[in-house]
């Protein structure tokens, strides 16, 4: 059965921009002190793929000294007069980070607005580990309990995302649409002895039965929403499942760096991410040249980036213009149910709307102007949208579709204005149409 969806186009390569927070460990003996980290070196990626809180080297920075005191902040010791450590996992492997003792945790949005405080967390941390020009990673248990509105209509006039926590949602837009999340157990897989105090820890949202699309073949599974990942990618098991080979069908290779140093990986072409909402409209990208990552411990079939949602800034940029999305939502106070909602550009919200099965250009009625619209795309491949003739959502615009068109033509729900006899297409137009038809070469 058709499902009616939202074409969204070609997925931009990567996030124009990301989440971030500034934030600060407050000493909880002496209210007010701040320990770390320094101004100007205090923002941290605000992260739904991280379940802690992570400090950097930039965290380390002393404005007296000039350089690194790797002795800033406190950390946790064992009996023995050891340091305690906590292992996190990221793209490349694995790295030992401090623990410090609890500290409160204040952070706001780069833009302002309300300061948020967590008391007596503690946070993992090392002086030599590098996050870009970040101090940190701010992650879920920044977030649980909370509304986090991110606003990226900034990012056409070449400012930063806007970020603020709540406890409601903002108003509906008329144009919002609302994916339920599943969440991803977080368990404390980073402990090095079973006595050793655990750091602040949080569970993960995943998108659920997201679609991964690559010619015919398809494949059904759950992404993590990571807003820490400025691009997407899936794993070899869901390349393999809709019948690419990483190793052999790779477009290209994309380094990354990360916690557990810096890999390489392997970049695949799949044609769609397609992700249903809870309005039963399918969101659709296309085109998306998606890097191979399998995490260890980490069961799901892609990592959905930020990339995802700032699709279309890059193209508005210094334009009235703005990308798909105005805002993204997520919404973590109900613990029995996180959801998150996209509020679609109006110009962008358009439903093609199966309901009347061969209207290509959405007018309401099967005419001669959609018979014209398929003849003009009859032979593509990989890329068809319902715009162009795919009314049986294959990929194709072939025979099978004009077929649809000539079973419905002349329906409209539209209120009829005047009494005309509209014929169906008999067998005859639909030899002569088809010997019309360009042959279109597949596109790859």
């Amino acid at each position: 059965m058709a499902v009616p969806s939202i074409d969204f186009g070609v997925m931009d390569g990567l996030a124009l921009d990301q989440p971030r927070v500034l934030f600060s460990l407050e000493d909880p003996a002496n209210p007010g002190v701040i320990v770390g980290p320094d101004e100007f070196f205090n923002t941290a990626a605000l992260d739904t793929g991280a379940d802690s809180v992570l400090l950097s080297s930039f965290a380390y920075f002393d404005f007296d000294t000039l350089g690194s005191d790797p002795n800033r902040y406190e950390l946790e010791h064992r009996t023995d007069g050891s340091v305690v450590q906590y292992e996190q996992v990221g793209v490349a492997g694995s790295e030992l980070f401090d623990l410090t003792i609890p500290y409160n945790l204040a952070y706001v949005g780069p833009q302002g607005g309300a300061t948020v405080q967590l008391d007596a967390v503690r946070v993992t941390g090392s002086p030599t580990s590098e996050l870009s020009d970040l101090a940190g990673i701010v992650g879920m248990p920044a977030m649980v309990g909370r509304v986090v509105t991110w606003d990226l209509t900034p990012m056409s006039s070449f400012d930063l995302i806007s970020g603020t926590f709540t406890q409601t949602r903002p108003a509906e837009t008329g144009h919002s649409y609302h994916i339920n999340l599943d969440r991803l157990a977080t368990e404390a897989s980073g402990q090095i002895e079973p006595d050793d105090p655990l750091p602040v820890l949080a569970d993960l949202p995943l998108v659920p039965n997201v679609i991964t699309g690559y010619n015919s073949e398809a494949s059904s599974g759950a992404y993590l929403l990571d807003t820490g990942a400025t691009t997407t990618l899936i794993t070899s098991e869901t390349a393999l499942s809709i019948g690419i080979d990483p190793e052999t069908d790779a477009i290209d290779f994309l380094p990354v760096g990360g916690i557990g140093g810096e890999a390489t990986l392997p970049v695949v072409h799949i044609d769609t991410i397609t992700l249903p909402t809870a309005e039963g409209v399918n969101m659709v990208f296309h085109d998306i040249d998606a890097a191979v990552l399998d995490v260890e411990g980490l069961e799901v079939a892609g990592i959905l980036g930020f990339n995802a949602f700032t699709t279309g800034y890059l193209a508005a940029l210094g334009s009235s213009d703005t990308g798909v999305f105005h805002n993204v939502i997520v919404d973590f106070t109900n613990p029995d149910q996180w959801v998150m909602r996209l509020d679609v550009n109006p110009d962008d919200d358009i439903v093609n709307d199966p309901a009347i099965t061969g209207d290509a250009n959405q007018d309401g009625s099967v005419d001669i102007a959609d018979l014209t619209r398929l003849s003009q795309n009859y032979g593509l491949q990989n890329y068809a949208e319902w715009l162009g003739g795919d009314f049986n959502h294959d990929g194709t615009v072939d025979i099978a579709d004009l077929v649809l068109l000539s079973q419905h033509y002349g329906e409209s729900t539209l209120a009829p204005t005047f009494a005309l006899n509209t014929p169906e297409p008999t067998t005859a137009l639909l030899v002569l149409t088809l010997a019309a038809l360009p042959h279109r070469p597949r596109r790859r």
